[in-house]
């Protein structure tokens, strides 16, 4: 009996897993279609490239920067105790372990956990400590450099907002015909507005926030920017292909002002907004049907 809920609990967790992987792949499939849909399959398969072609040459490199080092916390909480040293500065470097005290030593040598931990262990924690350090510099190590290798990030480090904001006529080898950004300039700018939105409050956030984790000390402002850039690229892309839709369902008069319905001036806002009423005056029969045929997944 044991063993047959063992294996169910097995199979019930094999099940879950391929469900969320098929739920990714699924994600990054709609992803494609929609940035193929907003800039051009052939641009987004030349950028997939490139990206591809990056990664593999940065993971032939040796890290421009000490990623461990810039990680380390810049305060320790046990410094600041009065009279006394701090208990971790010998672990620093992790390079003979075998030499390390116990912490606890002074206090008593039997644990009172569940587990009933020693020192073994906590020698154990500080090693697999020192590998998770090590794994995540190397991510952050080989990510940072295939973004310089795209032109997302400078030599130093630094948010590229001149390739973000530039003419897509500017950007070597895309094909501007193609895209919404290179048929509408309205579209252009709106994008290169939200960049630049993105890019001041990214410069604009408080250090000390920031400085609460290590990750954050050094690569915050990054995060902060690539996190608002993708959602500024989506919402676009997303207005873009609202405003096509409409266009071929109920057609187009170029010379018509949203504004004057009450509707906001920005095609692309305006678009947003007709699609959400257009959804909200639909009856529950018709939210029923096109759950079924939309819906479905």
């Amino acid at each position: 009996m044991k063993l047959l809920l063992l294996s169910l609990l097995g199979l019930v967790g094999v099940q879950a897993s391929h469900h969320e992987e098929m739920m990714k792949i699924m994600n990054n499939i709609n992803l494609y279609n929609l940035r193929s849909q907003c800039w051009g399959e052939d641009n987004v398969n030349a950028y997939q490239l490139g990206m591809m072609k990056a990664q593999e040459k940065c993971m032939q490199l040796a890290p421009a920067y000490d990623l461990v080092q810039l990680l380390t916390p810049l305060n320790n909480p046990f410094t600041t105790l009065p009279g006394a040293a701090n208990p971790f500065q010998k672990l620093q470097s992790f390079d003979n372990l075998n030499k390390l005290t116990s912490l606890w030593r002074s206090k008593r040598r039997a644990s009172t956990g569940l587990l009933n931990a020693d020192q073994n262990d906590f020698v154990e924690f500080l090693e697999d400590f020192s590998e998770f350090k090590q794994d995540m510099a190397t991510k952050m190590g080989n990510l940072t450099c295939v973004l310089t290798e795209l032109k997302m990030l400078t030599a130093d480090l630094k948010i590229n907002i001149d390739e973000y904001t530039k003419p897509v006529e500017e950007i070597e080898g895309f094909k501007p015909e193609i895209s919404v950004a290179g048929q509408d300039p309205e579209f252009a700018k709106a994008l290169a507005d939200g960049y630049m939105d993105c890019y001041k409050i990214s410069q604009n956030w408080p250090q000390a926030a920031l400085n609460k984790k290590p990750l954050s000390r050094i690569f915050g402002r990054n995060m902060i920017f690539f996190k608002c850039a993708d959602k500024n690229e989506r919402k676009m892309c997303a207005k873009a292909q609202m405003l096509k839709w409409l266009e071929t369902i109920y057609g187009s008069d170029p010379s018509e002002d949203p504004s004057e319905y009450g509707l906001p001036k920005d095609k692309y806002d305006a678009a947003a907004v007709s699609v959400m009423v257009l959804n909200n005056a639909a009856t529950p029969e018709e939210e029923f049907v096109g759950d079924f045929f939309w819906g479905m997944g």
